[in-house]
């Protein structure tokens, strides 16, 4: 991963709310108005991190769900991982 996630505490900041509206799971920014809409592998993903499983545990239960390389799948994660840091999502 490009990120060594694994040594990182990082959680939700404070300034983001995450709400489940009929089957479209979305993270509002408080402050600003503005959302990202997850589907249900980034919504998995959301959670893990909020519940503080490392980059690896969502790398393993990722890999038993979907039949694709470990890594492209790696490589999706990371991307993701590092997107909800640069959007400030995870501090």
């Amino acid at each position: 991963m490009d990120t060594n996630f694994n040594k990182l505490k990082i959680t939700l900041n404070k300034e983001f709310v995450c709400r489940e509206i009929e089957d479209t799971f979305i993270v509002i920014n408080l402050s600003t108005g503005y959302f990202y809409m997850l589907n249900e592998t980034g919504r998995y993903i959301f959670n893990a991190i909020k519940d503080g499983q490392t980059s690896e545990e969502i790398l393993k239960d990722i890999l038993k769900k979907y039949d694709s390389s470990e890594e492209e799948i790696r490589s999706d994660v990371s991307k993701l991982l590092n997107y909800f840091i640069n959007e400030r999502i995870f501090v």
